[in-house]
């Protein structure tokens, strides 16, 4: 699946198995959740971004810093991370990544 299908389509992927592909362009640790950082995985082009929820383990393990081309298994969820106090309309919660 195409990144740009679960942004613009996010419920009706809410609460199921997806994996897409994208370039991290921001990674913001959250200091009181020590075990998830928060990716920011955009398309080739910048037309299409969610977040995605990572294992702080997975980030080291995969060396994954911004710039990194990943794909995402896991949990498409809507309207559940807020950023800049703006609730978001996609975000995905990893099982795994490579």
């Amino acid at each position: 699946m195409s990144l740009e299908n679960f942004t613009d389509n996010p419920d009706k992927y809410d609460q199921k198995l997806i994996k897409v592909t994208g370039t991290v362009t921001y990674i913001q640790r959250n200091t009181d959740d020590s075990t998830m950082d928060y990716v920011v995985l955009s398309n080739n082009d910048n037309t299409a971004a969610t977040v995605a929820e990572i294992e702080v383990e997975d980030m080291h393990s995969h060396h994954i810093s911004e710039g990194s081309n990943i794909t995402i298994l896991g949990g498409g969820l809507t309207k559940t991370v807020k950023l800049n106090g703006k609730t978001l309309e996609s975000d995905i919660i990893e099982d795994f990544v490579q």
